[in-house]
């Protein structure tokens, strides 16, 4: 399970914090989520993710190509991103 929570900075930009697993139908609702936040300087908090699944790693390998910051990951979620950095996270 996920839970999305999505708070206003006071400069207006976005930030989703993410708590759970980031698994199956759960990625299609971030990416539903989180569709409007690209570029606007929006951020995904990652301290309470405790898992993704490869497609909900893709998702936020996208999500930061695309200029959402991804903040607060732990080691073992970093290393997970770390290793689907190498452009065939799927």
């Amino acid at each position: 399970m996920l839970k999305i929570t999505e708070l206003r900075q006071p400069t207006g930009a976005a930030a989703l914090v993410l708590e759970g697993r980031l698994v199956g139908p759960w990625v299609e609702e971030l990416q539903r989520v989180a569709g409007g936040l690209e570029g606007r300087g929006a951020s995904l908090d990652l301290s309470r993710l405790d898992f993704a699944d490869r497609r909900g790693l893709a998702l936020l390998l996208r999500l930061r190509q695309r200029g959402v910051a991804v903040e607060g990951a732990s080691d073992f979620v970093n290393a997970l991103l770390a290793g689907g950095d190498d452009g065939h996270g799927g």
